[in-house]
C-alpha cells in the first residue's frame, strides 16, 4: 500500500484517522496505530511483516537486557550483527540467490522498507547503550516507534528518544491537524502532479533498450527529469509523512531543506536525506574517530562513510560508486576548492548541480555500462540519432508537461518557497486564506490524476 493509491487515500487513512479521533484513551490510540501499522505493511508483504515483529521483538529485549547486564557490550555486539545481517541476506543475499535458482520457488524479495525500520531500531538499541535511562520498557511503544506506518517504509528515520515523549504524551488539536493536512497534501502534488510527470521523460533513456540510439538532447532531458523526480518523489513522501504524523500527534524532523540549492557537497549532505546522512554521522562517523585523529583516518572514515552510504540502497556496484563520487568531491572541497565555492557562488549551485545530476544518473542505471552508454550518448550524441529520437522527446514535452517541469525547478530552487514568505509577511491574513485555496484546489487536482493515473510506487521504497 503506498500514500498514492486510492484504498489508502479513500478508505485506509481516513478509516484509521477517523476512529483515533473517537478513541478516547491515548493506550488505546497507540494500539490502533500499531494494528494500523501491521495491516499497512502486511497489505503488500504477508510475510515480510513477520519478519519485522521478530526484529522488534529482538531489538526491544536486546535493550532491556543491555541496560541491566554486565555484559552490555556483548549484547549490542549480537544485537548489531543480527540487524546488519538480517539487511545483508535479504538485500545483497538474497539476489543472488534469486538469480541463481531462476525459479519461484526459491524467490526471495525484498521486504519493503527494510533499511529504513532496521537502521531506526539499530539507533535505539545504540541509544540504550550510550545511556541506559533511554530504555523503553513498554512494548507497545517500541513497536509503535517502529510500525507507525507514516515513517515506516521509507523514513524519516526517526531517533527512539526524540518521539519517547510523545508516545505517551501529546498533542492532538484542530491545529495540528490542519497543519498535517497541509503538508501532507503539498507532499501528495510534488510525488502524484510533478515525481510522476517527470519520471515518463526520465524512463525515455533509463528504460531503453537502446541508448546508443538516443541523441544527446534526448538523454539530457531524461538526466534531468530523473533529477527531479527523485527529489519530488522522495521529498514528496517526507513531506506526507510529516503530514500525517502531524495528524496524529506527532513530530517529525524534517528530511529535506532544498538541497538543490546548495553551494556545496557539504552543504547538499546536510540539505538531502537528513535522517540517513545524520544517522551515518552519529553511528558510523564519529564512532570510527570522525576527524580526531589525523587527516589520514578522517580521510579514511569519510570514504567508509560514504561507501556504506552507496551500499546501503542496494548491492548493485552502481551504488557504490555514487556513493564513493560525492565522497570524493566532499574531501576535494576540504582542500583550498572549498574556498573558491565561498567566493563564486555562481560556480558553485553549477558545480553542485552537475555533480548531484550526473551522479544521479549512474545512480538509476540497470548497471556500469548502461551508465557507460548513457554518459557517451549525452556528451558524443549529436549525429544522425538527433532527428529521430529528439522527435520521440519532444512528443512528450506537450504544455503540460513542459509546466510541470517548471513548477519543479521553480519549487526546488526556493523560488516559490520565498515568494511565498513574503506574501505571508506582508499580508498574513490574505495569506492563510490563499493558501487554505490553493491547498483545497491543489488536493482536489491531484486526487484527480490518482484516479487518473496509472499505479505509479514511491522510487524509496525499493531500498
Amino acid at each position: 500500500m503506498v500514500f498514492s493509491s486510492q484504498i489508502f487515500l479513500f478508505v485506509f487513512l481516513p478509516a484509521v484517522f477517523l476512529l483515533y479521533c473517537i478513541i478516547p484513551n491515548l493506550k488505546l490510540k497507540n494500539l490502533l496505530l500499531v494494528a494500523a501499522g501491521l495491516v499497512f505493511y502486511a497489505w503488500g508483504e504477508p510475510y515480510a511483516v513477520i519478519l519485522m515483529v521478530v526484529s522488534i521483538l529482538i531489538n526491544h529485549f536486546a535493550a532491556i537486557a543491555i541496560s541491566k547486564s554486565k555484559f552490555a557490550k556483548c549484547i549490542l555486539t549480537l544485537d548489531i550483527v543480527y540487524n546488519v545481517a538480517v539487511i545483508a541476506v535479504f538485500k545483497y543475499l538474497a539476489p543472488s540467490v534469486n538469480a541463481i535458482a531462476q525459479s519461484t520457488v526459491l524467490n526471495i524479495s525484498l521486504p519493503i522498507g527494510i533499511s529504513f525500520f532496521t537502521f531506526q531500531m539499530m539507533s535505539y538499541v545504540i541509544d540504550v547503550y550510550r545511556d541506559k535511562s533511554t530504555v523503553s520498557k513498554n512494548f507497545v511503544n517500541t513497536m509503535l516507534y517502529i510500525s507507525f506506518f507514516p515513517q515506516l517504509i521509507a523514513g524519516p528515520i526517526v531517533k527512539y528518544h526524540d518521539i519517547a515523549a510523545q508516545l505517551e504524551h501529546r498533542r492532538h488539536d484542530a491545529g495540528q491537524i490542519y497543519s498535517g493536512i497541509k503538508r501532507f497534501v503539498f507532499g501528495l502534488f510534488k510525488k502524484v502532479v510533478i515525481a510522476d510527470a517527470v519520471a515518463v521523460i526520465a524512463d525515455i533513456t533509463f528504460e531503453s533498450d537502446s541508448i546508443s540510439s538516443l541523441s544527446a538532447f534526448t538523454v539530457f532531458a531524461s538526466v534531468i527529469s530523473y533529477t527531479l523526480q527523485i527529489y519530488f518523489d522522495f521529498s514528496g513522501y517526507s513531506d506526507m509523512a510529516i503530514g500525517m504524523g502531524r495528524m496524529f500527534g506527532f513530530e517529525f524532523p524534517e528530511n529535506f531543506n532544498m538541497p538543490y540549492t546548495s553551494g556545496s557537497m557539504r552543504e547538499f549532505w546536510r540539505r538531502w536525506h537528513i535522517s540517513l546522512s545524520t544517522w551515518f554521522k552519529e553511528y558510523v562517523y564519529i564512532p570510527l574517530g570522525g576527524n580526531r585523529k589525523g587527516k589520514v583516518r578522517t580521510v579514511f572514515n569519510k570514504i567508509i562513510v560514504f561507501a556504506l552510504t552507496g551500499i546501503w540502497h542496494g548491492a548493485n556496484l552502481t551504488f557504490l560508486l555514487w556513493g564513493l563520487i560525492h565522497g570524493f568531491f566532499m574531501l576535494l572541497e576540504e582542500t583550498g576548492f572549498s574556498r573558491f565555492l565561498k567566493k563564486h557562488r555562481i560556480a558553485a549551485h553549477i558545480y553542485v548541480l552537475a555533480v548531484v545530476t550526473l551522479s544521479f544518473a549512474l545512480f538509476r542505471a540497470d548497471n556500469v555500462t548502461s551508465a557507460a552508454l548513457i554518459f557517451k550518448q549525452l556528451f558524443t550524441g549529436f549525429g544522425s540519432a538527433w532527428a529521430e529520437s529528439t522527435a520521440v522527446t519532444l512528443s512528450l514535452f506537450s504544455p503540460y508537461n513542459i509546466t510541470v517541469i517548471i513548477a519543479g525547478v521553480l519549487m526546488s530552487l526556493s523560488v516559490i518557497k520565498k515568494a511565498a514568505a513574503a506574501f505571508k509577511a506582508r499580508a498574513p491574513k490574505i495569506y492563510a486564506v490563499a493558501e487554505a485555496g490553493v491547498c483545497l484546489v491543489a488536493f482536489i487536482y491531484t486526487l484527480s490524476a490518482v484516479v487518473s493515473s496509472d499505479y505509479s510506487p514511491f522510487i524509496y521504497f525499493q531500498f
